[in-house]
């Protein structure tokens, strides 16, 4: 089978040479590594002037989708099936951060890179113990930071053979040192067996067996179908893949028993720099710049004064004096010369070189943001340009979420082939009165209760650009007028926003109605005071009139039943002896007997 496979291999290395004649020029560029023409070359004062222009654009397009945590989101196999997605995308998360840590660099930015720099991308998910099937004190201590790990090739070094039905093989080629291949596979690998011992062989007296390894160089070879794969290395003494060389040593040749094919391989065939170097623009762009260097380095070296005297031999300066003058005989004469302008057509058709790179790549605007600064530029023109920028980047942003997608695909399906639960940790709070969904609880994914190949996954790509920040929430807040819930509203705008943020805001909001309605309560105090006061007053206003009210009535009732008294009389009587005590006695004062 090895054969069968070097022979695919060969094929597919000879087919692939233009394009990777392609990509190692955009190797090049990403690098600034330009030599100069025959005709400058060896010239005096004529020195390489490299721009950083094109690396520039290709960095600020991968760091602007990579700065940040892509958002993922799980769409739920049934409406009842909420709780599950949602646990499927935390343990995703957790597993994708622990990998992001494992790793020298990010691969979430390798990933970007590739995709930046040869609109091609190709990687492995690796599940570690299953890599690492012996089990052992290094399995425990690798898989300590987690189950997964990504290895990120250097497109130049895969070969990816399609049909009509999709992809049906990969292989990769690296330049590996023997220690590197070890350390791939369990020590009892009859291949790392071989290979140690060959190289133990060739050693000298005194020399050590980790050192020589660390410094002995493995053509390695990977290539992967279906069904089956195969792993062999050539030692390779001058540096290079051999590429058609015989293997010395066989690491793996052997059916995969895998249900999903183990790779990730994306591709659109439109390379950011493809323009720039179909076109030239970088060496233009490098040669005019040199010859501005050249132009600009001539000029000072050129005299700066010129002088006339009747011996010919011209007028000493000394320059050590900076306030001093020019002594003169009699008849001398002294001037200074203009220093010569350089020709502006020279710095108009640099930036015109460079414009056209800006024009057939990236925008300035993701670059630097500098010429705006200071000079009273809107913010809302800012947004525009920046916004405008970003989706001149949709098929690198595409192609990098595609292939994160596919990533986190075969993780479910490691997953699902192991039969193990596996163990995420949330970030976050969810419900924060709930422990199991408070941060630092664990979850857990049951195999059992996946389905990799009917699950939706969707990964967003975050620009890291405080416009694209803002724009993303004002889009949520228009969302949030046509009546959708905020949790939909953050969602579909790549925010991250929980129940227990929603919750969160709503304590906000009760609080905030609370302070409100003590704020109005202490300001209205004093005001219920002066009502109350008044109340008071206007109480005992109305009892004191009450009570004149009834003294009245009852004056008045007297009045009433003393005439009614005095109409009443005895019969033969006057009127008057009809009211007791007012008699004729009474009134004068004298009896009956007296008179």
């Amino acid at each position: 089978m090895i054969k069968d496979y070097q022979n695919i291999m060969a094929v597919a290395i000879e087919a692939g040479k233009a394009k990777n004649n392609m990509l190692r020029e955009i190797d090049k560029l990403w690098n600034c590594e330009w030599e100069l023409p025959e005709g400058l070359a060896g010239k005096e004062w004529v020195r390489a002037f490299r721009l950083t222009g094109p690396h520039d654009a290709m960095f600020a397009a991968a760091r602007t989708f990579s700065d940040k945590d892509p958002f993922i989101d799980i769409q739920p196999l049934s409406p009842i099936d909420k709780e599950n997605a949602e646990s499927i995308e935390t343990v995703l998360k957790w597993h994708l951060s622990r990998a992001k840590r494992r790793a020298p660099k990010d691969p979430i930015y390798e990933i970007m890179v590739n995709a930046v720099k040869y609109s091609e991308v190709a990687f492995q998910v690796l599940y570690l113990p299953h890599e690492l099937k012996r089990p052992g004190s290094r399995l425990k201590t690798i898989s300590g930071g987690g189950d997964f790990a990504f290895r990120v090739h250097n497109p130049q070094n895969v070969y990816a053979k399609y049909s009509d039905y999709g992809l049906e093989g990969v292989g990769v080629t690296s330049l590996m040192t023997a220690s590197s291949v070890a350390n791939m596979f369990d020590k009892d690998n009859k291949g790392v067996i071989a290979m140690k011992k060959k190289i133990s062989s060739g050693l000298a007296k005194g020399e050590s067996l980790e050192s020589v390894m660390d410094d002995t160089w493995i053509s390695y070879f990977d290539y992967t179908n279906h069904e089956d794969r195969g792993i062999w290395g050539t030692i390779s003494n001058n540096k290079l893949v051999v590429e058609t060389a015989d293997p010395d040593f066989v690491f793996m040749d052997e059916p995969h028993d895998l249900n999903f094919f183990p790779w990730v391989y994306r591709k659109d065939d439109h390379p950011l720099m493809k323009p720039v170097i179909d076109a030239g623009l970088y060496g233009n762009a490098c040669t005019l710049a040199t010859l501005r260097y050249y132009i600009t380095i001539t000029r000072v070296a050129q005299a700066g004064s010129w002088s006339k005297t009747a011996s010919g031999e011209g007028v000493e300066v000394d320059y050590t004096d900076p306030g001093g003058q020019v002594k003169l005989r009699h008849g001398d004469e002294f001037g200074v010369l203009q220093p010569a302008q350089i020709d502006p057509n020279i710095n108009m058709l640099i930036e015109s070189v460079n414009a056209d790179i800006r024009q057939a790549t990236v925008a300035e605007a993701l670059t630097t943001i500098e010429k705006f600064a200071g000079g009273g530029t809107p913010f809302s023109t800012v947004n525009a340009i920046l916004q405008a920028a970003i989706s001149s980047l949709s098929p690198i942003t595409k192609l990098g979420e595609a292939a994160l997608e596919d990533g986190l695909y075969q993780m479910l399906h490691w997953i699902k082939k192991s039969g193990k639960m596996t163990i995420g940790y949330r970030t976050s709070d969810k419900n924060r009165d709930n422990p199991e969904q408070s941060i630092g609880a664990q979850v857990v994914i049951d195999p059992e209760q996946i389905d990799p190949d009917n699950t939706y996954i969707k990964v967003t790509l975050q620009a890291d650009t405080p416009s694209d920040k803002q724009q993303r929430i004002n889009m949520a807040n228009e969302m949030l007028n046509l009546g959708v819930t905020p949790q939909y509203a953050m969602e579909t705008n790549g925010i991250d926003f929980t129940e227990q943020n929603y919750n969160d805001f709503l304590e906000w909001k009760y609080a905030q109605a609370e302070v409100e309605a003590d704020v109005q309560r202490i300001m209205m105090q004093p005001q219920l005071e002066v009502q109350q006061m008044q109340m008071q007053q206007q109480q005992q206003a109305e009892a004191q009139l009450q009570q004149q009210t009834a003294q009245q009535e009852m004056q008045s009732a007297n009045a009433q039943a003393f005439e009614q008294t005095r109409g009443r009389s005895s019969v033969g009587n006057p009127p008057i002896q009809s009211v007791p005590g007012m008699g004729r006695e009474q009134i004068t004062g004298e009896t009956m007997g007296a008179g």
